[in-house]
């Protein structure tokens, strides 16, 4: 029965387009790659690796397409996404091409309802900041997002449960977000039948992003899973300021499972002109151990993952750092770091990436 709403919805879509008369559609597409590779010296040797600063290790290249009706109140969306080389040798892994975002959408009665169907491309009840928890991104189903006043969005996302892997999500999320501009937003929610590795349950999820100071930034965010025997919480915390071309800032996160780890990572920009910004960054954290006694979770959040680096020694206070410069030129970015984890079997990892948009 979802399948039959979906394929019916789509099919409205493709109708409305094809005997739209007098009308002047909106046409974009763009296409984004992001290339690098890092030089990873472990104590165990040197490897090189692909490495992107951004995007926790992976080279690909993306290919979109939107299409808008003239007075926007219909559409069509995609993406489709060749990666590969998440943290792998240059010429062993294979190169797999994913669509991950196909959907049409439509707005009825004056833009109040808004419904999506589809691989999903939708964040409008989602937190703010890097754990983005509440989105609907790659997930496939149907998405309605009620606007009853300017301001208040309620969304409900319906999941297709037989999905192919890797584009459904855990279970139905319904949720809200309200602004107030130049104040304040907030977001909240429940992902219903959350599921992990080893339990199930629910998933309540929520974020703040305060406005109301110029050149401030303070953004929290953090979930609750409500699984069989454990609630474990995580909380992260985005502060920063920016006077003329310097930003100072840090994030900060808590993780709750058994006992605590925690995470600090001060950063620091430095705006030399309009196309280049130097930048520092520390990484403090204290990695724990789960409930079933092997390494647990970690509030690791610098853009050179635990993936790459080593995730460190268990139940002690580890630490790294590194810097790197941006140099954007026109629709390209370059940019060249290095960065060095004291912990045990961790090392340094020099970096160069290029990403483009076209």
């Amino acid at each position: 029965m979802k399948k039959a709403l979906i394929v019916l919805l789509a099919l409205c879509f493709v109708g409305a387009v094809a005997f739209a008369e007098g009308e002047t559609p909106t046409v974009k597409y763009a296409v984004n790659t992001w290339y690098g590779f890092g030089v990873y010296s472990p104590s165990s040797g040197n490897d090189l690796i692909a490495f992107d600063y951004d995007w926790n290790g992976t080279s690909a290249t993306r290919v979109k397409f939107f299409y808008t009706a003239a007075d926007g109140t219909y559409g069509f969306n995609s993406r489709a996404e060749f990666s590969e080389l998440t943290g792998a040798s240059w010429l062993v892994q294979p190169l797999p091409v994913v669509l991950n975002r196909l959907n049409g959408w439509a707005k009825l009665f004056n833009g109040m309802l808004t419904i999506r169907a589809g691989i999903l491309d939708d964040y409008t009840i989602a937190t703010t900041d890097w754990f983005l928890f509440g989105t609907t991104n790659k997930k496939t189903g149907m998405y309605f997002n009620l606007t009853p006043i300017s301001g208040l969005d309620i969304g409900f996302f319906q999941v297709i449960p037989d999905a192919p892997v890797g584009l459904s999500a855990n279970g139905d999320m319904v949720g809200f977000a309200f602004a107030m501009p130049n104040l304040l937003s907030v977001q909240a929610g429940v992902q219903l039948d959350f599921t992990n590795t080893v339990s199930t349950g629910h998933q309540i999820w929520f974020g703040a992003n305060v406005s109301a100071v110029p050149n401030l930034t303070a953004i929290l965010e953090g979930r609750v899973k409500l699984l069989n025997g454990s609630t474990p919480i995580l909380l992260e915390q985005n502060l920063g300021y920016t006077m003329g071309p310097l930003t100072v800032g840090a994030r900060i996160g808590e993780y709750s499972d058994n006992g605590l780890d925690w995470g600090v990572e001060p950063t620091v920009a430095y705006k030399l002109n309009d196309n280049v910004t130097l930048n520092a960054i520390v990484n403090v954290y204290d990695f724990g151990v789960s409930a079933t006694g092997s390494a647990g979770n970690v509030t690791y959040m610098s853009p050179v993952d635990a993936g790459v680096m080593a995730a460190g020694d268990v139940n002690t206070i580890n630490f790294g750092g590194g810097v790197s410069v941006f140099w954007i030129m026109g629709g390209a970015r370059v940019t060249v770091g290095d960065y060095y984890g004291a912990q045990k079997n961790a090392g340094n990892l020099f970096y160069v990436n290029l990403d483009v948009t076209l």
